[in-house]
Order: C-alpha cells, then sequence, then structure tokens
C-alpha cells in the first residue's frame, strides 16, 4: 500500500513538473498545481530572462484611423542581475475575469510609439514596428539596469472590459558579452 501510494504521489510531482517547463518552485507549487491541471500551455522561460522583472505602468485603448482598437501596455523591464540582457522578447497575455488567456502579443523591449503613430498603423502592420531590416528590435540593458517597453494588442475580444488583466513576462533574454 505504501509502495502504490509513493509512486502515486511521484508521479503526481512528475506530471506538475513536466506540465510546468520541468521546474517546481515551492513558493509557487499552488500555481504550478493549479496550470497542470488547467488547459492552459506552460510558457517557457529563457534562464536569461529569468532575472527580469517586468512591471506595467499604463494601459489604454486607442482606436486606429481605420477603426481599429488597439490595447497598448506600457512599462518598465529591470534586470535584476548584475550581468546585461540583450535580445529580450516580452509576452504579453490577456486574462479574461476567469484568467484564462483571449489572446496574447510578444515583442521586444525598448521601442516606445507615439499615439500618432500607433493611430496610422494598420492591423496588419503592428509588428513591422518591432522591425529594423527584417530583424526584430534589439533590446539591451545593462547590469542593474531598466528599459521601457511597450506592448500593442491588435486582436482584442469583442467582450473587452477594464475588468481583464494583462501578465507581461519576459520569456527569452542572451547575456550581454
Amino acid at each position: 500500500v505504501m509502495t502504490v501510494l509513493i509512486v502515486l504521489i511521484a508521479g503526481f510531482f512528475v506530471f506538475v513538473a513536466w506540465r510546468n517547463g520541468w521546474s517546481i518552485s515551492i513558493p509557487d507549487l499552488p500555481d504550478q498545481i493549479a496550470l497542470a491541471f488547467s488547459g492552459e500551455e506552460h510558457v517557457a522561460v529563457a534562464d536569461e530572462a529569468k532575472a527580469l522583472e517586468v512591471s506595467v505602468s499604463e494601459r489604454e485603448t486607442i482606436i486606429a484611423d481605420d477603426g481599429t482598437p488597439y490595447l497598448v501596455v506600457s512599462g518598465t523591464v529591470f534586470n535584476e542581475d548584475i550581468t546585461g540582457r540583450m535580445d529580450i522578447i516580452l509576452r504579453g497575455a490577456l486574462l479574461d475575469g476567469k484568467q484564462e488567456t483571449r489572446t496574447e502579443v510578444r515583442a521586444p523591449c525598448g521601442k516606445v510609439l507615439d499615439e500618432t503613430a500607433i493611430k496610422a498603423t494598420s492591423k496588419d502592420a503592428i509588428e513591422g514596428h518591432y522591425r529594423k531590416d527584417g530583424k526584430l528590435v534589439d533590446c539591451e540593458i545593462h547590469g542593474e539596469g531598466t528599459g521601457v517597453f511597450q506592448l500593442i494588442f491588435s486582436d482584442i475580444p469583442i467582450d473587452y472590459d477594464e475588468s481583464f488583466s494583462v501578465d507581461v513576462r519576459a520569456v527569452t533574454a542572451a547575456v550581454t558579452l
């Protein structure tokens, strides 16, 4: 009976670790267990990105010239490590009242547009603002430094309201040499 119980408990923790990208953290265990049994997909975070703390300072809805609504979220990224980071990509998820992801966007930090530029951009050209010569803009933050970010959600759900929350986190980065 004890052997079966131990195997079941070990299997439970292996399943939770697998669904959470093969990592288990005691302080985050309740959230990790919830994710393991939800239908949500795990978002892998590179080790280099784990030292980056993201803080949302502002979000607003902007209506483009062609009538497309955009949700614009901006804030700061803080590098908690003494080693600099580059090629930083952020993932923003728009969560409804049930904390289910309704839409998401990925973009580099370091690029902020003014309202006029956002209004003049068509929905399928938003990503072009984050590219230079076909490559994503390189966002670099020195050790223990900060940088800015702006994410533009172009696929806002029809039932969107202010009760929706935004979860922004760094998902990839590289160490600067």
